[in-house]
């Protein structure tokens, strides 16, 4: 019995180690990763703050009863920005039907800081 034990102890070891031994699978075949491949599993995350994206500008196609200011104050900017974002434009007040207008992007004032806390997270002593 004791014979028995010790031929399936060996066989399982053989077992074991018979892969490598006649090339099978290379140094990380042993399903351990091991540091080269944990570098190689992927994008690594960055720890250094993402730019902000830079605001795009719309086009706005004109529709019967459309003013330029009327579009400016819709879109929250200025006449002034929208006369410079459009230079094809001589009068505004001949702006037609279908005419394609440039809304110039709006950059915000106030970027939120994810780092500080909101005034409603202070506690009152």
């Amino acid at each position: 019995m004791l014979l028995g034990i010790v031929a399936v102890a060996l066989a399982a070891v053989a077992l074991f180690f018979l892969p490598s031994l006649i090339g099978l699978g290379g140094p990380d075949a042993t399903g351990t990763p091991g540091p080269s491949s944990v570098a190689s599993a992927g994008p690594s995350a960055s720890v250094e703050p993402t730019s902000t994206p830079a605001p795009t500008q719309q086009i706005y196609v004109v529709q019967s009863g459309d003013t330029l200011s009327g579009i400016a104050q819709r879109y929250g900017t200025t006449l002034e920005a929208l006369r410079a974002a459009n230079p094809q434009i001589t009068n505004v007040d001949e702006i037609k039907i279908g005419d394609e207008i440039i809304i110039p992007a709006t950059i915000p004032t106030q970027i939120p800081d994810a780092g500080s806390p909101s005034p409603a997270a202070s506690t009152a002593p």
